[in-house]
């Protein structure tokens, strides 16, 4: 007996509202739609049947023959779905902060996003093997950071470097600050790199290091002017060893 069709619009229906829906919903309320019963007992976002209907439905859609194979459509709707949370959803969220709470934002936003690319490209896995190899283009997983990147960090980065030398020259004047904090965001730079470090090199190493150095030369005049020469030298020895471990 042969496999009824899907058409576009149900099948996207299903995908959307039975995955990316509930997705959205744990990742807005940390709520699930299935009971730990149902679950083994475990917080669970997609139950082992709720997957399989998620991938077999991907899966039907991209091997029907043409003019009902969907795979194009379900690789452009995949970025457009991404796109439409990070745009509702992320940045407006960001927008409404600033210095320490805007980059404890952009940490959560950014954990969240990974979790959301993970689940999608599960969802997708068969576009990604076949589809996505054939046409030679993008990957689902470095498509979901590269909108991370484009719609969010090129919106709000200088605000997000702004406030993270801010918390650095904090700690270089004796605050306590939130080392993982700035180490998670740090970390982000890293990762939107999909594999390379061009955005670390390019966005916070060649922003962070001449706005270390004025730093130093301003503290350095005030040792200077209000310090005798040793406790200058002590300062200085101290500061770059402060550097060292940062």
């Amino acid at each position: 007996m042969a496999q009824p069709v899907v058409m576009l619009e149900d099948g996207w229906g299903r995908i959307k509202n039975q995955g990316i829906n509930a997705l959205e919903e744990f990742l807005d309320t940390g709520n699930v739609r299935r009971p730990p019963e149902e679950t083994g007992g475990k917080l669970r976002i997609f139950t082992v049947n709720d997957y399989a209907l998620l991938y077999t439905t991907v899966y039907n859609m991209c091997t029907q023959r043409t003019p009902h194979n969907w795979s194009e459509h379900l690789y452009r709707r995949y970025g457009e779905a991404i796109a439409n949370y990070i745009i509702t959803k992320v940045v407006p969220a960001l927008r409404e902060k600033d210095d320490v709470f805007l980059l404890a934002e952009l940490l959560k936003r950014w954990t969240n996003h990974k979790i959301y690319v993970k689940w999608m490209e599960k969802f997708f896995t068969y576009l990604d093997r076949y589809y996505v190899k054939l046409q030679s283009v993008e990957p689902l997983q470095q498509k979901g950071v590269l909108l991370f990147h484009q719609l969010v960090f090129e919106t709000l980065k200088r605000d997000i470097k702004t406030a993270l030398l801010g918390c650095i020259n904090r700690e270089r004047q004796g605050e306590k600050i939130d080392q993982d904090l700035v180490k998670g965001v740090i970390e982000m730079f890293i990762g939107l790199g999909n594999g390379t470090l061009d955005v670390y090199q390019r966005e916070f190493e060649e922003f962070f290091l001449p706005a270390s150095t004025d730093f130093y030369v301003r503290e350095a005049s005030g040792w200077l002017s209000e310090d005798s020469l040793p406790e200058y030298l002590r300062k200085a020895e101290n500061a770059l060893k402060a550097e060292d471990e940062r």
